[in-house]
C-alpha cells in the first residue's frame, strides 16, 4: 500500500497564520498592505484564483519581497497549480532561507507531485529550524519510504511515534519500514546464501 501523503488542508492553515508582508511607510506602502491584506482573505475564503493574481501585482511592486513569495506559492499550490508553485516557493527560501514555511510548502508540493528525492532537502531543512515539527517528520518519514530508504524512514517513524505515541499513521508507517527491512534481508541472504539454515 502505497504511504499515506500528508493531506494539503492542515498545511495551508499552518501556513495560513504565517502569510506576511513588509512594506514602507508610504501612501504607495499603504496601498500595497491594503492590497495583501485582500489576498490574505481571498486564501482564507479559499478564492486562490483571484487571491493569485493579487499576489502576482504586489510581487511586481516589491519583486524581492519573501513573504509575498511565499504565499502566491501557497494560493498556486491550493489551486491546483503545484508545477507553478515551486519556483515562487524556491525564490522565497533563496530570499530567506529561515522562512521555515517556505521550506515545508516545498517539501510537501514536490512530495504531493510525486517527487520524493527533491522533497528531502525542504523537510530536513525544517526539522533543522524546528525540530519539532512533526508534520515536516511525517512527510520526510513518507518521502524516505518511498525512496526505499528503509532505515532512515524507520528514524523519523520512530522519532513521531515518541513525540506522538498516539499517531495510528506513525506506527503504521514504522511497522512498514519493519515489514520492508525485513523482506530486504530475506531477499539478500536468498542470494548470498540460499542453502542456509537462516532461510
Amino acid at each position: 500500500m502505497a504511504p499515506r501523503l500528508v493531506k494539503t488542508t492542515g498545511l495551508f492553515l499552518f501556513c495560513l497564520l504565517a502569510m506576511f508582508a513588509i512594506f514602507a511607510y508610504s501612501q504607495e506602502g499603504n496601498e500595497l498592505a491594503l492590497r495583501s491584506q485582500e489576498a490574505k482573505q481571498l486564501m482564507a475564503s479559499g478564492n486562490f484564483g483571484q487571491a493569485i493574481s493579487v499576489y502576482r501585482e504586489l510581487i511586481r511592486a516589491v519583486p524581492n519581497n519573501a513573504g509575498l513569495r511565499l504565499n502566491l506559492g501557497m494560493a498556486l499550490h491550493m489551486a491546483g497549480r503545484k508545477p507553478e508553485a515551486i519556483p515562487q516557493l524556491e525564490r522565497a527560501v533563496t530570499l530567506d532561507p529561515r522562512l521555515e514555511p517556505a521550506w515545508l510548502f516545498l517539501g510537501a508540493t514536490h512530495l504531493q507531485l510525486g517527487q520524493p528525492v527533491a522533497a528531502v532537502k525542504p523537510l530536513r531543512t525544517v526539522l533543522g529550524l524546528e525540530a519539532d515539527q512533526h508534520q515536516a517528520r511525517q512527510m520526510l518519514a513518507e518521502a524516505l519510504f518511498l525512496l526505499d530508504r528503509f532505515q532512515e524512514a524507520m528514524v523519523e517513524y520512530r522519532k513521531l511515534t515518541e513525540f506522538e505515541p498516539e499517531s495510528a499513521p506513525a506506527w503504521y508507517g514504522l511497522g512498514r519500514c519493519y515489514e520492508s527491512l525485513a523482506g530486504r534481508t530475506f531477499d539478500e541472504l536468498e542470494k548470498t546464501a540460499p542453502e542456509s539454515g537462516y532461510v
